[in-house]
């Protein structure tokens, strides 16, 4: 981790924007690993930071882990699946609205700080004020669930 950090701390000197992508929901995954996970992104000089939950496509081993396991939601069709809107995964002890939960708090713990903040408002001029202020009641929207 110590070189990760040192090696996005280059970066930032270096003019390049660092983005940070978390996924949430990978077998194993309980609430103490996820808020390490919000802990690290942080503590890390992250621009920008995405935070997913784990999205078990068909012919992937972690497909397979899902099904063998029985860690789909109940009632899932994955014909009618939209994973950018919710989860399918639904793990004993962890389930589906846990992780939507988490991805939200993830997402509000880490832009809710004055660094991410300054980046966004540090974008926004004349020609991307309306895109910028619609992008920032969505993700307030999402954020709120």
């Amino acid at each position: 981790m110590e070189q990760a950090h040192l090696a996005l701390n280059w970066a930032k000197k270096a003019g390049i924007m660092n983005w940070g992508y978390f996924i949430i929901g990978l077998p194993g995954e309980t609430e103490e690993t996820i808020r390490q996970t919000i802990d690290l992104s942080k503590r890390l000089p992250l621009d920008i930071a995405l935070f997913h939950i784990a999205a078990p496509y068909p012919g992937t081993p972690f497909y397979f882990e899902v099904v063998e396991n029985g860690w789909f939601r109940p009632g899932t069709r994955w014909e009618e699946v939209d994973m950018d809107q919710s989860t399918v995964l639904d793990y004993p002890g962890l389930p589906a609205e846990r992780l939507e939960y988490w991805q939200r708090r993830a997402f509000r713990e880490w832009a809710m700080r004055p660094g991410p903040m300054m980046t966004f408002l540090k974008s926004i001029n004349r020609s991307t004020l309306r895109s910028a202020v619609d992008i920032g009641l969505q993700t307030l929207g999402w954020v709120k669930g």
